[in-house]
C-alpha cells in the first residue's frame, strides 16, 4: 500500500505523526501511545522502502500523564512485541531514537518482574548518534555492581553493570523515576560507548566518580577521574519528600532525605562550580525544573512527554540543542538566596 493513501488516517491521531500530518522530516516519527505504536508498524509493514533516521516511542502522551488512563488488554499484551518489530525495522537507520516509559507496569503481566534490557538491544545500531531512554530498567540491583574502577577489594563483588556496546552513540540520555542503585563510572561507560561525548542524567545515580561520598576539595583530581572529553549533565530528582506529599497513610515523614538532598545539590553546585569551563564543561548541573512538579507530580514531572517530545523536534529539525543545551555558568540557583523552590512549595 503506498504512503499516501496511510497519511489520511495517520492524520487524524494526534499521536502518531511523521512528515505526512507534521513538519517533521521524511524519516522522522513521533509515537505518544500504545495504539500510535501500532499504527506506525502497519505504516512501515506497507511502506517497506522508507527509511527510518530519527524515532521517539513514547507509551503516553502528555494528557495520560494527568488522567493515569487504564489501555486496553490487548493493546497491553501486544505493545512490547509491536516495539520490538519497529526497532528492528528501524535499526539499521535510525540516528536518532528516543524511547520513553511513564507507566511500564502496564506492560508487564502481573506478579513479573520487569525485563530489565530491552530485547531491541540485540539489534545493531550502525548509525545512532543519540539515544534517550526513559524509564528503561537495563539493569537491576540484584545482578549485578559497580564496576571494576569502584569496587571494594574486601566486599565479595557482583558481575559489572555493563551497558548495551553501541559504538557510534555520542549523546546518551538516561532519565528515570526509580533510580540506579548501581551506575557505572564515565569510564567504565566509555568502553561500551567508545565515541560518547555527552552524557546526561535525570533522576538517576551520579556516576561512581560523583558520589556524594567522594567527592573532592581538589578539582584537579576530580576533572581527572572524569572520562576525558565528556560533557555530563545532571539532573537530579525532585525533592524526596514530595513523593510522599499525596500518601495520607504514610504518617510523619522524617526531614533527614531532605537534608541530604539539599546538601547533595549544594556540593554537586560547587563541583559545577569548579569544573565549570567556557570552552568545554566537564559537568553542569541542571537544576530541578519546577515547571514540571506543578504541571504533572514527581513521579510523571521527571522528563515529562511533552518536554521530551519538544527536545526531539528542537535536535531533528536544528533548531536548538534540546535536552543537551549547557546552562550557562552564571546561572548557579545552588547559590542563589530562595533557589531551593521546593523549600516553598506547599
Amino acid at each position: 500500500m503506498p504512503q499516501d493513501i496511510l497519511t489520511m488516517e495517520a492524520a487524524t491521531d494526534a499521536s502518531f505523526l511523521f512528515s505526512g500530518n507534521s513538519d517533521l522530516p521524511i524519516g522522522a516519527f513521533i509515537v505518544t501511545s500504545l495504539s500510535g505504536a501500532i499504527a506506525l508498524a502497519t505504516f512501515l509493514d506497507h511502506n517497506p522502502t522508507v527509511e527510518v533516521t530519527h524515532l521517539l516511542l513514547s507509551d503516553s502522551k502528555a494528557d495520560d500523564l494527568q488522567t493515569k488512563p487504564k489501555a486496553p488488554e490487548d493493546s497491553l499484551r501486544n505493545h512490547p512485541a509491536v516495539v520490538n518489530h519497529i526497532v528492528t525495522r528501524a535499526a539499521p537507520t535510525v540516528r536518532t531514537f528516543s524511547y520513553l516509559l511513564y507507566q511500564p507496569k502496564l506492560l508487564r503481566p502481573e506478579g513479573k518482574r520487569p525485563t530489565y534490557a530491552p530485547l531491541f538491544f540485540d539489534n545493531s545500531f550502525p548509525r545512532l548518534r543519540e539515544l534517550t531512554l526513559r524509564g528503561v530498567r537495563l539493569w537491576g540491583e540484584e545482578e549485578c555492581g559497580p564496576d571494576f574502577y569502584d569496587q571494594d577489594p574486601d566486599e565479595e563483588s557482583l558481575p559489572a553493570c555493563i551497558f548495551p556496546s553501541l559504538h557510534s552513540v555520542t549523546h546518551l540520555h538516561l532519565a528515570t523515576n526509580f533510580g540506579y542503585g548501581q551506575f557505572p563510572s564515565s569510564m567504565s561507560l566509555r568502553e561500551s560507548m567508545p565515541s560518547l561525548s555527552h552524557l546526561r542524567l535525570t533522576a538517576v545515580s551520579v556516576p561512581s566518580e560523583l558520589r556524594t561520598w567522594r567527592f573532592m576539595d581538589n578539582a584537579e583530581q576530580t576533572q581527572t577521574s572524569i572520562s576525558p572529553n565528556l560533557t555530563i549533565l545532571y539532573n537530579p530528582d525532585f525533592y524526596p519528600l514530595f513523593l510522599f506529599s499525596d500518601d495520607h497513610d504514610t504518617g510523619p515523614i522524617c526531614g533527614t532525605p531532605g537534608v541530604e538532598y539539599d546538601y547533595f545539590l549544594e556540593r554537586l553546585g560547587e563541583q559545577s562550580d569548579r569544573l565549570g569551563d567556557k570552552d568545554q564543561a566537564k559537568l553542569r548541573l541542571i537544576w530541578p525544573i519546577e515547571e514540571d512538579y506543578k504541571k504533572y507530580g514527581p513521579r510523571f514531572g521527571i522528563y515529562p512527554v511533552d518536554r521530551a517530545v519538544n527536545d526531539f523536534k528542537v535536535r531533528v529539525l536544528r533548531e536548538g540543542d534540546g535536552a543537551w543545551s549547557v546552562p550557562p555558568l552564571e546561572e548557579r540557583p545552588w547559590a542563589a538566596p530562595g533557589g531551593q523552590w521546593w523549600l516553598h512549595v506547599r
